[in-house]
């Protein structure tokens, strides 16, 4: 019997019920107590197995988040860098004044992530290193790096206490004069357009020099600005000043951010090699940043789908964890995707996204709308259900035995978690008739 014969057989057997219980004058041929209800509801939970795999080429340009700064923890020693290049509208720019006086310089700033949110590591010394050469607008990744050079345009020492608040570097002065000067000098061509600008100016690499045990992101885009304050005299003839601003951003221009993560003191240094499943000594890993991921094997759903003929799926349920205990002030990643991979252990492209199970209820050839494996804090577990993919996969539609646990915020952090193997769940409720 298919499933569908079977699902509208049981529909009619509940309909008639229903009208059997709802007239009192049919009490006759109602069910008595010796009567067997006609389906059985069962539950099993399907073997899984797992390893760790180090996805390649982590995309972290164009994220709108870039990170720097270090960090020590259980899965490795993490050094990051952030690079943004910067524009101007040279078409619209409204320049100095031969008298005009230069104020100040800043170099505006706004993070948007704090890998450890304690007050104690909330303090540090940024500065801002001038890039050496082109810093061309590509597909950049983690392993991305453009070389600096040793003139450090801005610097300070900074308390990250809120997140979106706007933080000041002072820019450094002979820069800024220079800068400003070459301004107001409109014989000059430096400002006549955007790829002139940019070989003056390629760009930033932001670090801090000092080990502060943090890891911050720097809001990318507009958010990012160096703004030049000065004054200059009325145009109206009045004898008074007026005080204007000109800003550089890092709007329309590229950013990314480099992470090298050092495994090598911690139970994960074998991971070394992309796209090569490692076997699981204890704990399994996800790391965001570095790409470390776990892979699991579902295969055991044919198993269950052998065993269990003639049976209806009602709903299944993937679980992660509770993952091992954090350090205070640390989260983990906000949620899982359960992306598809094979023996090759790469992610699996589908016109520019990448394939995975999708939500309940969504075609299962889709890869526009991902189930996503929320977590919950107080159990330190996520979860949600994959009642869809695993209906499909019984029916023999669709079936894939390989995915990866891959954060939806992969690109945007650091976080990362340890967890048992034993507590990857796949848990299936279903029933049969009688």
């Amino acid at each position: 019997m298919s499933l569908s014969v079977k699902t509208k057989s049981i529909g009619a057997l509940f309909l008639g019920l229903f009208l059997l219980f709802s007239c009192e004058e049919l009490g006759p041929f109602g069910l008595g107590e010796d009567d067997i209800a006609p389906l059985e509801f069962l539950t099993t939970e399907v073997n899984t197995s797992s390893g760790i795999v180090l996805v390649d080429s982590i995309i972290t340009g164009g994220t709108g988040t870039i990170l720097t700064g270090d960090r020590s923890a259980n899965f490795g020693d993490m050094i990051a860098k952030a690079y943004s290049a910067f524009y101007i509208n040279t078409n619209t720019l409204d320049r100095p004044d031969d008298e005009a006086v230069l104020d100040s310089v800043k170099l505006n700033l706004r993070f948007n992530y704090r890998f450890d949110s304690k007050e104690e590591n909330n303090d540090f010394n940024l500065k801002a290193y001038q890039i050496e050469g082109e810093f061309p607008d590509t597909l950049y990744v983690n392993s991305s790096s453009l070389p600096a050079s040793d003139l450090v345009i801005a610097s300070g020492d900074l308390q990250v206490n809120s997140i979106d608040s706007v933080y000041s570097l002072e820019v450094n002065q002979d820069w800024a004069n220079l800068t400003f000067g070459l301004l107001i000098d409109e014989d000059l061509d430096i400002f006549e357009s955007l790829e002139n600008f940019r070989n003056y100016f390629p760009g930033l690499v932001f670090q801090s020099d000092d080990p502060f045990n943090n890891l911050m992101g720097i809001a990318t885009g507009e958010l990012l600005e160096i703004r030049f304050y000065f004054s200059e005299p009325a145009s109206d003839g009045s004898g008074l000043t007026v005080n204007r601003e000109i800003f550089f951003n890092g709007q329309f221009s590229p950013s990314f951010y480099s992470l090298d993560s050092d495994r090598s003191s911690t139970a994960y240094s074998n991971v070394q090699t992309p796209a090569v499943e490692y076997p699981v000594s204890d704990k399994l890993l996800v790391h965001n940043g570095a790409g470390v991921v776990s892979k699991i094997n579902i295969s055991g759903l044919k198993d269950f789908t052998d065993a269990e003929p003639n049976s209806i799926v009602n709903l299944v349920e993937f679980t992660v964890g509770p993952i091992d205990e954090l350090e205070d002030g640390t989260n983990p990643p906000q949620g899982l995707f359960l992306y598809f991979t094979d023996d090759q252990n790469t992610l699996i492209p589908d016109n520019g996204r990448v394939r995975g199970i999708q939500q309940d209820g969504v075609n299962v050839l889709n890869s526009q709308f991902p189930v996503r494996l929320s977590y919950d804090a107080e159990t330190r577990t996520y979860k949600n259900s994959i009642t869809s993919y695993v209906q499909n996969y019984y029916n023999d539609i669709f079936r894939r035995d390989f995915v990866l646990l891959y954060p939806i915020d992969m690109n945007l952090s650091a976080n990362g978690f340890e967890v048992s193997p034993d507590d990857i769940k796949l848990k299936i409720f279903y029933s049969q008739l009688r």
